[in-house]
């Protein structure tokens, strides 16, 4: 049985120049030919163009060189020769090429880092908008607050005026039986009302103008001469 016969390799090309003439010879693609040399494609690639630093381990590219000796009937000991002889003349581009490829690896981390980092500040920004408009919608619908210091409920007196301390929610109407109060900048309030004798009730009420309001009802007995009777 007689063997291929390997075809004399012209040594003042470079090892890309006859891959490349050669594996159009063949009329393939680089995808083809990748397949037929069990090897990746982007390493074809790299060695077509003469970008060694690309190149993985030295046991992997020798083998893959003799694979494609196989596949185009090259002499792989002169192809290995020529690889090597190159090779060391591609120090300093090796040296600059694989930090290159080093900045290029940070870049593409800090890019991915950027990215989520920017994905996490936005949905950030959107939680704290929504979670303002929210706040908001809840100022402005809920009920204010509405507290009454003094007089209690039930209380008993003499006098024939009483002082209605409390606070309300800022910005707030407010009424004593339908009658208006103003309260201070900080939403406190006095208000002096008159007593009838025997039962007084006050209906103190706090809104604003979206909300529901805030009613406290007082019950307030005014007792004439109650001194007079405890003694």
């Amino acid at each position: 049985m007689t063997g291929f016969i390997q075809k004399k390799i012209v040594t003042n090309k470079s090892l890309p120049e006859i891959l490349k003439e050669e594996r159009l010879r063949f009329n393939l693609s680089l995808e083809e030919t990748a397949a037929r040399a069990q090897f990746s494609l982007r390493y074809l690639e790299a060695l077509e163009n003469g970008d060694y630093y690309l190149l993985p381990g030295e046991i992997y590219i020798r083998q893959f060189i003799k694979n494609l000796a196989k596949i185009f009937r090259l002499n792989a000991p002169v192809l290995l020769a020529i690889y090597s002889r190159e090779r060391e003349l591609q120090p300093p581009l090796l040296a600059v090429s694989q930090k290159s490829v080093k900045i290029l690896k940070l870049k593409n981390r800090l890019f991915k880092n950027n990215f989520y980092l920017g994905k996490a500040l936005a949905l950030i920004l959107v939680l704290i908008f929504f979670s303002y408009i929210g706040w908001e919608a809840f100022n402005i619908f809920s009920a204010p607050i509405l507290k009454i210091a003094s007089p209690q409920d039930q209380s008993l007196v003499s006098a024939s005026m009483v002082e209605i301390i409390g606070v309300t929610t800022v910005s707030s109407d407010l009424t004593v039986n339908n009658q208006p109060v103003i309260p201070n900048d900080d939403g406190s309030f006095i208000e002096n009302v008159e007593l009838k004798p025997g039962l007084n009730v006050f209906v103190i009420s706090a809104v604003k103008k979206h909300s529901q309001p805030t009613t406290v009802t007082l019950s307030v007995f005014r007792q004439e001469n109650l001194t007079l009777n405890k003694q």
